[in-house]
């Protein structure tokens, strides 16, 4: 949903600062790649095996794998609009991506503690087919907060098991400063109204096969 640890780089001149470009890597390649694409300075390596999107709209997000993902656009369209409210931005030009299941982002989120743990806790709504959220943890000082500090709270849109028993979720979220929750996030909030971050959404394509499922749920 948002960057953390940039935030620290963010000064009070509505420049990203010296100490935020510097800590990027320390953040983690996700929280760098999210922030550059914010800034409208995407790296080619980070993007690769993915899908640009124009807008909630484009075809190329409901014609994905035959449609797959057409049945979420309800909910799509409702987020984005609400996490954007703010922000004065016309709800055609907030851009978007597709990772592929095949992307190095989405080889992190399945190797993730907290992905395997929301897997565990949501058994129950993913065999009901059903949507569930969940907040990628914090880890300790001394290891690198990636994807807590890339995404935090996500999504995940339930695309159910195919004939062969593989599970398909969709990670969707939006990159946004909330209001209220603290001087840091309003640092980054306040560059999102000046236009110095532009704000966007992702969909992670994700696909865990049974052997993957059995791993992770008959774990002792």
């Amino acid at each position: 949903m948002r960057l953390r640890l940039y935030e620290f780089g963010i000064n009070n001149t509505g420049k990203i600062g010296i100490i935020g470009k510097s800590i990027r890597n320390l953040a983690g390649s996700d929280a760098a790649g999210m922030l550059n694409i914010a800034e409208g300075k995407e790296d080619s390596n980070y993007t690769k095996n993915s899908t640009k999107l124009l807008n909630i709209n484009d075809n190329n997000l409901y014609d994905y794998k035959n449609g797959e993902i057409k049945k979420f656009k309800k909910h799509i369209e409702n987020k984005v609009q609400e996490q954007f409210k703010d922000f004065g931005y016309n709800l055609n030009e907030i851009e978007g991506r597709i990772y592929h299941d095949n992307s190095a982002p989405i080889k992190r989120i399945k190797n993730d503690d907290s992905f395997k743990e929301a897997l565990i806790k949501n058994k129950d709504k993913i065999l009901n087919g059903e949507n569930f959220t969940t907040r990628f943890k914090k880890k300790s000082p001394l290891k690198t907060s990636n994807l807590h500090n890339a995404f935090g709270s996500v999504d995940f849109l339930n695309s159910g098991m195919d004939n062969d028993g593989n599970l398909h979720l969709y990670m969707f979220d939006t990159y946004d400063f909330n209001a209220n929750e603290g001087p840091l996030i309003e640092a980054g909030r306040r560059q999102m109204l000046k236009g110095n971050l532009k704000g966007n959404f992702s969909i992670h394509d994700i696909v865990l096969t049974k052997d993957e499922l059995d791993k992770i749920w008959n774990k002792k």
